[in-house]
């Protein structure tokens, strides 16, 4: 603590933080351009959000965080911009100091071999994420161009074994209805590293607290190589009418989980926008503080960083994620 004026200040403590997910865009004229629609619903703040802007908004309003690094997230560029994605974002990574790994986009439905091998020459690179998301009759999904339940395919099925082989990383994100058909894809690919986006990507109160939902958690959670993000709250409940409802979920899921399997993620700058609640870094810290206050420091130090480092095999010591120079 400091002493001012005569009185003891004490500081908070400052948690250490390795964010696991977040996005860089630029809609205006890069990678992104094509879906600008989307990004317009999204993060319509911002049309071009690069690494110090994202620096700048876990850090710029004096939350009691240390920002070790994170993880880059596939923004959503269109399926045949993809791979530009990547290349440009291990560019715009450069601008930091901090390490970050990339997960990159990939489409399931195609031959994945170049998407593989030009990612593999990025040092960042981590994993893989395809929005699978779908829901029948919806004018548009989380990805325009996903137009059936992809889980049912035989060529995407047959990826997931490619993946596997290849020993990356995948983020799972979907709608609670197809977690069922989604547990019997993981069930054929074990040694597979699965990171569950978003709490599963519930959209209402009433989902995180149906049988569906649950039901499917349960059989994730049965695969000790599945993983958790504890994240986009605003995705459920942008008003927070029901907040105590998805702090107390959130807490059942990593108990169900366990901490060791579970992470903290901000999910900026979607997070940030008007439309999901504007949420700042400091109130994302008091959600995650409500959520991780009964957990033990070890447990809470997994939900932090620790699941997040070992889950995408990011060795800081040993300079994973930083520019070259």
């Amino acid at each position: 603590s400091n002493r001012a004026q005569g009185r003891e200040v004490h500081l908070p403590i400052m948690v250490k933080f390795f964010d696991p997910h977040f996005h860089l865009v630029d809609w205006e004229s890069g990678p992104h351009k094509d879906n600008e629609a989307l990004w317009k619903t999204l993060y319509p703040e911002k049309p071009v959000f690069g690494i110090l802007d994202y620096e700048a908004l876990i850090l710029g309003d004096g939350a009691p965080v240390e920002l070790l690094g994170g993880m880059f997230i596939e923004a959503n560029a269109t399926q045949a911009k993809r791979i530009e994605e990547a290349l440009w974002v291990d560019k715009q990574l450069d601008v930091s100091t901090r390490p970050y790994g990339i997960v990159s986009g990939i489409d399931l439905q195609a031959d994945i071999t170049e998407t593989i091998s030009v990612n593999r020459t990025l040092p960042r690179f981590r994993g893989f994420r395809n929005i699978l998301n779908w829901d029948e009759g919806a004018a548009v999904n989380m990805d325009p161009e996903v137009n059936t339940n992809r889980f049912l395919e035989d060529k995407v099925r047959a990826n997931f074994k490619v993946m596997e082989a290849e020993d990356v990383s995948f983020e799972l994100m979907l709608n609670p209805h197809q977690y069922q058909v989604a547990a019997d894809v993981l069930d054929t690919v074990p040694n597979l590293r699965v990171i569950i986006d978003h709490r599963g990507f519930p959209k209402t109160i009433d989902q995180i607290t149906s049988e569906e939902y649950w039901n499917g958690m349960k059989r994730f959670a049965a695969m000790p190589n599945v993983f958790m993000k504890i994240s986009f709250f605003g995705r459920t409940d942008a008003k927070w009418e029901n907040g105590a409802t998805v702090i107390e979920k959130s807490i059942e899921l990593i108990q169900l989980f366990t901490p060791q399997r579970c992470m903290f993620a901000t999910n900026f700058p979607v997070d940030n926008a008007e439309v999901f609640g504007a949420w700042t870094m400091q109130r994302m810290v008091e959600a995650f503080n409500a959520i991780g206050k009964d957990f033990s420091a070890e447990e809470q130090a997994c939900l932090w960083r620790e699941t997040a480092l070992r889950v995408y095999r990011m060795d800081l010591a040993a300079g994973d994620g930083l520019p070259r120079r």
